[in-house]
């Protein structure tokens, strides 16, 4: 599977209990044995904000994320709205975790999408 055409819109859903820094890079997932690639719209140490090409995820699902230079990080869906979902990392991300992730999670370039 691959990424394609994703939504931009964005959801609010009241306070946060951790700081989110905007992303916009694809990562790949393991999901119900399958594999998946998903766009991350941002993260912070508590959760992370992704996007699936088709609606598949649901609340309390667990899927394993390979996020860039850390560990692969199990989470869990929190919420779900189309093709969106918010998740909570099963264990937090330190702050300098955050920053890792966040910084390889960057376009190279204006409108490009980091692989």
């Amino acid at each position: 599977m691959g990424c394609a055409a994703f939504n931009n819109d964005t959801i609010r859903l009241g306070s946060r209990d951790a700081s989110r820094v905007p992303t916009k890079g694809v990562v790949e997932a393991s999901y119900a044995g399958d594999e998946l690639v998903v766009l991350v719209h941002d993260v912070s140490s508590t959760g992370i904000r992704i996007e699936t090409r088709q609606p598949c995820l649901e609340e309390g699902d667990w899927l394993r994320l390979r996020l860039p230079l850390v560990d692969e990080q199990l989470v869990q869906v929190v919420w779900r709205a189309e093709t969106r979902a918010g998740c909570v990392f099963a264990e937090p991300l330190d702050p300098a975790r955050v920053r890792i992730v966040a910084g390889a999670l960057q376009p190279s370039e204006p409108g490009e999408i980091a692989a």
